[in-house]
């Protein structure tokens, strides 16, 4: 159970993390000048940022449900 936990806590960690990096990049591409590869580098990271989220979202849910199991068994 305390590993579940510590896998839960690690995975929030990275949620908060890649929701920060998607906030300042967003930040960047509001700054930068349209159509310049530094744009389109920011906007890849905008990409990949959301798309750990969606990952890390649905982990989370997992690892809840399995913790909600552990405590109903014991």
């Amino acid at each position: 159970m305390e590993q579940l936990i510590e896998v839960r806590n690690n995975v929030s960690y990275r949620l908060v993390e890649a929701e920060a990096n998607l906030n300042y990049w967003r930040m960047v591409v509001g700054k930068l000048k349209s159509n310049t590869q530094k744009t389109m580098d920011a906007t890849n990271k905008i990409q990949i940022n959301q798309k750990k989220i969606k990952l890390d979202k649905a982990f989370l849910k997992i690892i809840d449900s399995m913790i909600r199991k552990l405590t109903k068994k014991e």
